[in-house]
C-alpha cells in the first residue's frame, strides 16, 4: 500500500476533483481541495506579496492572510528572507450544476530562515447565499495539511492542540512571520502528529456559519543533509453544505 507521503506527491498540482458529496433528505453536501509539492519552481510573487495580501484581505477581512493584524506582511528578522508564495482559488461546487456553495483561496508562502525553511499556510473560505432558494449554505470544515518532503524533516509546528477561544497567536520567534487571527463560532483542531521525517501537521477549524472562516499555520522543516530540493507536500480542503427543504 503506497505511504501517504506517496500518494500526496502523486497528487502533485493535481486539483482533488472539487467533487460533491453525498445528499441527505435535508442537506447536500460538498468539499473542493487542492494538494501540491511546495517547490521553489512553482513559487509566484517573488518580489513581495503585499498587494496580492491587500487584495484577499478585501475579500475575507479580518480573516485575510494576516488576520487581526493587517493587510501587509509582518516584519521579519534580519536572517528571514521571504522567498515567493504559492497562491490557489478554490470552488466548493453545487451538485445539481447551481452557483458554488462557498469560494476560498489557499496561500502557502515560503520563507528561508538560516539553514531552516519555513511556510506559512492560510486557507479562507465564504458560504455563498443563494436567493430564492430554500435553506441556508453553511461552511462547515477548512483544513490545511502538509508534511516534509524527501531529505527533510518537520521541526517545528504552530498553532498546537484543540481550542474554542480566540484569538490565537501564530507564531515560533521574532525572526517571523506570525500573527494574530480571530477564531469565532467553532473550534479550531491543531494537530502536530509527529517532529522528524515521518511528520505531519494538519490545521482545522470545525464549526457550522453561513460566513466566512479561515485557518492559519506556521511550519518549520530542517534538511537531513542530504541535497533533495525543498518540495514540503501542501494540501487544502473546504467542506460546505446548503439545506435543500
Amino acid at each position: 500500500m503506497p505511504s501517504r507521503r506517496a500518494l500526496l506527491a502523486g497528487l502533485s498540482g493535481v486539483a482533488l476533483g472539487s467533487a460533491a458529496g453525498c445528499v441527505t433528505d435535508l442537506t447536500d453536501t460538498a468539499t473542493a481541495g487542492e494538494s501540491f509539492a511546495l517547490d521553489d519552481d512553482r513559487l509566484a510573487f517573488r518580489d513581495g506579496f503585499e498587494s496580492e495580501a491587500v487584495e484577499l484581505r478585501r475579500k475575507y477581512g479580518d480573516r485575510g492572510v494576516w488576520g487581526l493584524d493587517g493587510p501587509r506582511s509582518p516584519p521579519l528578522g534580519r536572517e528571514t528572507e521571504y522567498l515567493g508564495v504559492a497562491v490557489r482559488r478554490l470552488a466548493v461546487p453545487e451538485e445539481h450544476g447551481g452557483r458554488p456553495f462557498a469560494l476560498a483561496h489557499g496561500a502557502a508562502l515560503s520563507y528561508r530562515v538560516g539553514e531552516h525553511r519555513r511556510v506559512w499556510l492560510w486557507l479562507a473560505a465564504r458560504a455563498r447565499q443563494v436567493d430564492g432558494t430554500l435553506g441556508r449554505t453553511n461552511l462547515s470544515r477548512l483544513t490545511v495539511e502538509t508534511e516534509p518532503g524527501p531529505g527533510w524533516e518537520l521541526n517545528a509546528a504552530t498553532p498546537r492542540g484543540p481550542t474554542r477561544e480566540g484569538p490565537v497567536t501564530v507564531s515560533l520567534d521574532e525572526r517571523g512571520p506570525g500573527a494574530t487571527v480571530p477564531l469565532e463560532r467553532g473550534g479550531l483542531a491543531a494537530d502536530t502528529f509527529e517532529l522528524g521525517p515521518d511528520g505531519r501537521v494538519e490545521v482545522a477549524w470545525q464549526g457550522i456559519t453561513g460566513g466566512t472562516r479561515a485557518v492559519h499555520a506556521l511550519v518549520e522543516y530542517a534538511s537531513t543533509g542530504g541535497d533533495e530540493p525543498f518540495a514540503p507536500p501542501v494540501s487544502f480542503r473546504v467542506a460546505a453544505a446548503r439545506g435543500v427543504l
